[in-house]
């Protein structure tokens, strides 16, 4: 993380909170394009509340946005849009 954006957060605990969420986001994403190369996402599944591996992600992947947003915004992190 660059010194200037260091000083942004108020503590420790704060910058955490907003970090945090953003590692794991980016992790699970790692996770998921595993996932789809794989044949379990190829392999489908029975359920009819889940049409597919794609719309399943999307919404671990938009909830996740929707929280980095948010989160951005309590902090007044810089750089973060607000919300429309």
């Amino acid at each position: 993380m660059p010194r200037e954006e260091t000083s942004v957060f108020k503590s420790n605990a704060v910058r955490s909170c907003v970090e945090l969420p953003e590692i794991e986001l980016n992790r699970f994403h790692e996770t998921w394009q595993r996932f789809l190369a794989s044949a379990h996402a190829a392999a489908g599944d029975d359920d009819p509340f889940v049409p597919s591996a794609d719309h399943l992600g999307g919404h671990v992947f938009r909830a996740g946005a929707r929280f980095l947003t948010w989160i951005g915004e309590c902090v007044k992190r810089p750089g973060d849009r607000p919300r429309r």
